[in-house]
């Protein structure tokens, strides 16, 4: 997606006509100003593709932090019982499967 910044002005510099056409087609007197405008385009599609990135590698963070905090209040439950029931805990998980 990034290249398409560096493609598009190439394309208005080796095919000026396909600029003047498509400044025609849109009503824009000057072709540069579609360059300018398409390149705006462009850049605010790929921040906004950033930015739902990191909206969703926050949820992610956060679902790992929920389940790393359950995961240790498992471990200090069970760090807190004595060998014994540790053991019957196990024997009672092994007979289950």
């Amino acid at each position: 997606m990034l290249s398409t910044v560096a493609l598009l002005p190439s394309a208005f510099i080796f095919f000026p006509k396909l600029g003047f056409k498509l400044a025609v087609l849109t009503g824009i007197s000057v072709p540069y100003i579609l360059l300018f405008s398409a390149l705006f385009l462009i850049l605010f599609i790929i921040c906004h593709q950033l930015i739902v990135t990191c909206h969703k590698l926050e949820r992610e963070n956060r679902l790992l932090i929920q389940e790393i905090s359950l995961l240790k209040n498992h471990i200090d439950i069970h760090a807190a019982k004595p060998l014994g029931q540790l053991l019957e805990i196990n024997n009672k998980n092994e007979n289950r499967n």
